[in-house]
């Protein structure tokens, strides 16, 4: 639990603000129109002190920041609001929808790998128990003749079937969206 717990905070922390900030979003300013990413705010910057090209450490919000309120030294405090990994969409939920040069995607295709790596995990451990329950049910039943035994072990093997089929029609159509 801690573990996810870290993981579903990390996003928010500051110090990782480089990596999870999609963009900054700043009100009554018609230059940045909607959220400009990293890229986005260093062409705009790049116009405005004519600078052709950035040193690589300049791709920071911490850098970018200070540059802004620069342009902008003739009005009042000029704040960019975060745009954060959550707060992509309309609802906040998780990105699970990235391009390649995101720099999100490694986390992104990282938390699937993992969901898809627990869904196998899940199916196999049900696969066994379905296979071990069946087999159990034919020796006891053999020797027993045990019809009321060998109908709840039906039904446990169904409620399993319903399990593996819900979670695959959950976690799998999802994996696949992202990946295409």
């Amino acid at each position: 639990i801690t573990i996810s717990m870290l993981i579903a905070v990390a996003p928010l922390f500051d110090m990782f603000e480089d990596f999870f900030v999609n963009g900054l979003y700043y009100e009554d300013v018609p230059l940045f129109i909607g959220a400009p990413n990293i890229k986005e705010h260093l062409a705009i910057l790049s116009e405005y002190f004519s600078v052709n090209t950035w040193p690589d450490n300049w791709a920071s919000w911490d850098k970018i920041r200070p540059l802004v309120r620069d342009m902008f030294s003739s009005y009042s405090d000029v704040v960019g609001k975060k745009q954060h990994f959550y707060g992509n969409d309309g609802v906040c939920l998780f990105k699970f929808f990235a391009d390649n040069d995101d720099p999100q995607a490694s986390f992104i295709w990282a938390i699937l790998g993992f969901n898809f790596m627990c869904f196998v995990v899940i199916t196999v451990s049900y696969i066994f128990i379905h296979f071990f329950s069946a087999q159990s049910t034919k020796s006891v039943s053999n020797n027993v003749g045990n019809k009321d035994m060998q109908k709840r072990n039906q039904k446990l093997q169904r409620k399993i079937s319903l399990i593996i089929l819900t979670d695959f029609c959950c976690w799998i159509p999802l994996i696949l969206i992202c990946v295409l």
